[in-house]
């Protein structure tokens, strides 16, 4: 199953905190790679919410090939950043 956790949650929140309340941040596939825009909520994306606020959506056909995978914060010397990485057991 794929996963946000609730710290990655919590920062896609203060990143949208000037963003329009319809905003989101989507994580879409491009060929070979992905990638993570403002946009907005598509008809089937899978979404994710921090504190009543839709703060991701991903596309309906992504979320499968990211089984068994998670969005969570690192923090780094630049300051957090967005990772995806296996699912903890």
């Amino acid at each position: 199953m794929f996963t946000v956790t609730e710290s990655a949650c919590a920062h896609l929140s203060t990143l949208l905190a000037e963003a329009p309340n319809d905003a989101v941040v989507r994580l879409s596939a491009n060929n070979d790679s992905l990638s993570m825009y403002l946009g907005n909520e598509q008809q089937g994306d899978e979404t994710y919410e921090h504190e009543g606020r839709v703060v991701l959506a991903v596309e309906s056909d992504l979320v499968g090939k990211l089984d068994n995978t998670r969005i969570d914060v690192e923090q780094t010397e630049e300051g957090p950043q967005l990772v995806l990485a296996p699912t903890k057991t």
